[in-house]
């Protein structure tokens, strides 16, 4: 054997076991997909023009001042799962965990929620936080009120209950807009059920005109449906004048 080759070897091993051992630390300064992520507790100021947005560049404000959202919390993106909002596999899995979200922090019957006035929302990173690293979503709840939202200064959310408070339950304006009925309304919820299947318009259409006019008492009748996830979804039928 050669054994200036062996003491050569032999020499760079340690080199060689730290190299390995330091590779599977994480680094000190490694990004933490978290950060900025917003607090389950805290609220967000909104119109619903900024609810539309991909991510909210506002600050948070603490719930007991006048807001639109409450956020429920906020769930790092596993692998696999983009941040961009164009793509349907960031949709589906914050749909999916926003709900669970809901479930947890207002009521974990789905059939509440289609009976509600409440609407789940989801946020991204902003352009600059994605930059440096964070990769998140944030969900929180917001009541629907016809073309806006309601602001409030209620710390946490009403729960979601049966019978429901009017101040939450489902009921539509002249223009077909979700609105709480505290509000003047055309249509109140009579009948919900959850569906299987793909959560598209159309199939959300096709059975309500199934489902619906067995379900209300007026030959005028209205309906609303909200994704719970990718394959489920809650059918609402709404009365006219009703109540």
């Amino acid at each position: 054997m050669n054994l200036s080759r062996f003491r050569i070897i032999r020499s760079l091993l340690p080199a060689l076991t730290l190299v390995a051992a330091g590779a599977a630390l994480v680094p000190a300064n490694a990004a933490d997909p978290l950060a900025g992520a917003p607090a389950a507790g805290t609220c967000y100021d909104l119109t619903i023009a900024q609810v539309d947005k991909p991510s909210a560049s506002e600050d948070t404000v603490a719930c007991t001042k006048q807001h639109t959202i409450w956020v429920t919390g906020s769930v790092a993106l596993p692998d696999g799962v983009p941040a961009d909002s164009s793509k349907q596999a960031y949709v589906n899995y914050a749909t999916t965990t926003c709900q669970d979200l809901r479930r947890s922090s207002i009521g974990d019957d789905d059939l509440q929620y289609a009976e509600s006035a409440y609407t789940i929302t989801f946020f991204l990173p902003t352009q600059a936080q994605r930059a440096d690293g964070a990769r998140w979503v944030s969900c929180g709840v917001m009541l629907v009120k016809g073309g806006s939202n309601v602001r409030s200064a209620r710390e946490t959310p009403r729960p979601l209950a049966d019978p429901m408070p009017d101040a939450i339950e489902l009921c539509q304006d002249s223009q077909f807009r979700t609105t709480p009925c505290t509000t003047d309304h055309k249509y109140r919820v009579t009948y919900a059920t959850t569906l299987t299947g793909k959560s598209t318009y159309a199939n959300w259409q096709k059975a309500a005109a199934k489902t619906c006019p067995s379900k209300v008492k007026t030959n005028r009748w209205s309906w609303s449906a909200k994704r719970l996830g990718p394959n489920s979804s809650v059918l609402a039928c709404l009365n006219k004048n009703a109540k």
